[in-house]
């Protein structure tokens, strides 16, 4: 059964639940792993990443590819 069945299937199963305590423990538990899987994207930069990262900085601003805040400002503001 693929990812997209089995979450129907369980919010079925879920729309089911009439007692409080389950829903309550269901809902600590997804929190619960929401904040690990959260946590571990949160890895921090080795210095290989920080130094490819500044070089590629670097490289695009000798090439002038990047836009200035001044011309970013108006872009941002349409996104609303």
């Amino acid at each position: 059964m693929d990812l997209q069945l089995r979450k129907i299937a369980f919010i079925q199963e879920f729309l089911l639940v009439n007692n409080e305590k389950v829903i309550g423990r269901l809902e600590k538990l997804l929190s619960s792993e929401k904040k690990k899987l959260y946590k571990k994207d949160l890895s921090p930069y080795t210095i290989e990443e920080l130094e490819k990262m500044i070089s590629r900085s670097e490289q695009d601003l000798k090439s002038k590819k990047y836009k200035s805040s001044s011309l970013l400002k108006p872009e941002v503001s349409s996104w609303t």
